[in-house]
Order: C-alpha cells, then structure tokens, then sequence
C-alpha cells in the first residue's frame, strides 16, 4: 500500500529531525528533484517527443494549471505561512517545493521560480500557451483574511504583471467569495487580463453553495470566464474543510450558468452524496453531474495530477475508457507537483498496463531535462488495453486552448 504524499513528508521529516536541522533543503533537492538545467531531450529521446505531439496543433496545446510561488521577497506582496519555518516537517516541505523548482535556499525564489517554469514551458511547446494560477488567502465569515490559516498567498497584481511581460503566459485569478469587495476585485482582475477564476475550497475555506458565491458566478457566466475549482480531497495544501471539496456543491455555479472545470477530475477521495445518503468517491459524484443534461457544455475537468501514485486507480481507468468523456477534459500539469519525482512513478504506471516499457524508458528521460515535457508525454503515452481495444486519451484533451474560446453565442 503506497504512502500517501503526507505521510511521505512526515517520514523524511523524521529523518531530517535526526540528522539535523539543516538537512531539510539537501534531502528535497537530492530525494526529490533530480536538479539539471532547463534543457532539451537527448537526441535518442527527440523522436518520442515528436511523436507524443503527433498531429496536434502545437498553438493550441497550452498548459491550463500551473502554480508560481511567492513568498513576497521580490515585491510581489506573496505570503508563506510560517509553519513553513518553524518545525522540521515544514521545513522540508518548503524545500520539497522550491526543489521541484530548482531552488534551494534562494533569497531571490519568486524570480528564479518563474524564470525556470517560462524555461520548462518554451522547451515544451514554445508555441502553446501556460495558465499561471493566483491563490487568495483565507477569509472569514467577517470578510477578513486569515493569514494564518492560509497555506500561502499568491496576489492576482502578482500573476497578472508576469503575463502581461511574457506574451506566452495567461493569468487566472482568485478572488475569495467572502470577500466585501469581491465582484470589486474580480472586475479588476479581468481589466488586468484575467482568463479564468481558480479556488482550492478545501484549504481556502470556501463553501461554494454560500449565497456570497452568487455574485461571482453570474459575473464569471457574463464575463465568459471559466472557474477551475478543486473537487475531491486535498493532500498538497493544508486542507481547513475537506467537506467544501464535494463537486456536488458545484451545481451551484452551474445553475448560474459558469462554465466550471473540475480540477483532477475530483479523482481523490470520497465526499457525502447529496442527493441520498452515505459518501461515495468524489470521482463518481463528478461523473454523476457530467451526466445531467442540463450541464452538458459547462461542465469540464482537468486532467492535472491524475498520474500521480496516489491517484492511478478507478478514477484515470474509468477516464481513459470513456472517449465521450473526452470532449469535456483540459489538459493541466498542475506544476511544480511533476517535478517532485515520487509523485509520478513510471514504474508503478508500467506495472498497471498504462505505460509500455519503451515508453516508460523514454518517459524518464525526459524528466531529466524537464518536469512540465515529462508530465506531456506521460499523459500522452497513456494506455489501457482492454478486449483487444487500446485506450487512449484524445487529442481533444491536450488542445486545451478550447476551454479558453469565447463561449458561443
């Protein structure tokens, strides 16, 4: 039974307490992240790249979930909870995170971070474009923020300065429902060029019934603006209320008429069913509302994360299988998590019959130069043969660029 990604932190914490108090940033660096420049596959691994892009139109294959850090050290007005610093444990999750960014004990960490994940997206697809996702704090019943309960905060100014600098980057903000000022802020955000709204309502404290969310729901539908919503549980960020993570509650949004897209598919995690009794996984909750017809042409998911270990079951099978799921998936890396080595073993993806043993080989050659390409082609060289039939995801998926269209009149 595989560790999950807490308890796998707990672990190397525990050796971190043993070794000494300076040991958190090297073992992320050297467990984890396996640090080279930015660079391109080797030459025996080139013509697996190109035929993971195959007959796709590389101007539309953009990554649609990608995280940057700030911690406020170059302007950027960012915060990191100070649980970060204060035990071992957090320490070295602080450090698995800038590792997985080639960073480590960096006093310049916002700019290295940003310059290495723009050096990672143009050696992948210097002709897609990469969603770079803001995170608000936590806010209270009140509207007031609650720094000390948010993981970390990542400004919309922030992430909206770093699009309107690099032409292949867009920006998505978050804007906290609870907020007094709230559709004020979420108005500003699309003047400053947002494309998309993101909430983590498990670890941001949001219920996303509450009659506050209204608001933006209609503004979001008017506006044209998708929101990409965490559903299912929640293990990268600290999680205040995992209830909030039910993608039952999104039908609130969708009756607003916003297109909503289901972060990982909900594929983690079990979640009350509200239309009976009892929980089931939050992944068949998900798939219950993709069914309802009422939805159909708002309703879509990403596909971030759902290779890693811990997610590798039902979940991506059922995926897979489906190819009229396919129409409704965006393809998002959910960077930096791809460039932590644990979380996506290809060995394990081998032994489940999703990846063949070439590809396996080529797979992890790529991680070598390039966490965001290695995330790319081992979506891409998914497969899952079933009576003689190979499944695969479709093209559709990886032409993300379509969650981004104007909506039809």
């Amino acid at each position: 039974m595989f560790l999950t990604r807490r308890a796998m932190l707990r672990s190397a914490a525990a050796t971190c307490a043993l070794t000494g108090s300076g040991c958190a940033s090297t073992l992320a660096n050297t467990l984890f992240w396996r640090d080279q420049p930015p660079r391109h596959p080797p030459p025996g691994t080139r013509a697996f790249v190109r035929r993971m892009f195959g007959d796709l139109d590389r101007r539309r294959v953009w990554d649609a979930h990608a995280h940057v850090l700030a911690d406020g050290g170059a302007g950027s007005g960012g915060y990191v909870n100070p649980r970060f610093t204060e035990s071992y444990g957090g320490r070295l999750e602080k450090a698995l995170f800038l590792a997985s960014g080639g960073i480590v004990d960096d006093e310049k960490m916002e700019e290295h971070f940003v310059e290495r994940t723009l050096s990672f997206w143009r050696l992948t697809n210097p002709q897609g474009k990469i969603v770079l996702l803001a995170f608000d704090q936590v806010v209270d019943d009140q509207g007031q923020e609650v720094p000390a309960q948010s993981t970390f905060y990542t400004p919309n100014e922030w992430v909206a300065n770093i699009a309107k600098n690099n032409a292949d980057v867009l920006f998505a903000a978050s804007v906290h429902p609870y907020r007094k000022d709230a559709l004020d802020r979420l108005n500003a955000a699309h003047e400053m060029g947002a494309v998309a709204m993101k909430w983590l309502p498990n670890s941001q404290a949001i219920d996303t019934r509450d009659p506050r969310c209204k608001p933006l729901y209609r503004r979001l539908a008017e506006l044209g603006l998708p929101l990409i919503v965490h559903a299912g549980e929640e293990q990268a960020a600290a999680s205040v209320d995992e209830d909030a993570g039910n993608p039952l509650r999104l039908r609130h949004a969708l009756d607003e008429g916003c297109r909503v897209v289901v972060a990982h598919a909900a594929g983690l995690g079990e979640a009350q069913d509200l239309d009976g009794s009892g929980s089931m996984a939050a992944y068949d909750l998900f798939r219950r509302m993709l069914d309802e017809s009422q939805y159909q042409g708002r309703l879509f998911a990403d596909i971030s994360a759902m290779t890693q270990f811990n997610r590798t079951g039902d979940a991506l099978n059922a995926t897979i299988r489906d190819q009229q799921v396919h129409q409704y998936l965006i393809n998002g890396s959910d960077y930096p998590l791809p460039a932590i080595d644990f979380l996506v073993s290809t060995r394990w993806l081998e032994k489940l019959g999703y990846l063949s043993a070439e590809d396996r080989i080529q797979c992890n050659r790529v991680f070598e130069v390039n966490p965001l390409l290695f995330d790319f082609c081992v979506k891409r060289a998914l497969r899952y043969e079933e009576d003689g039939v190979v499944h695969k995801f479709s093209d559709i998926v990886f032409e993300s660029a379509r969650l981004f269209d104007p909506p039809a009149a």
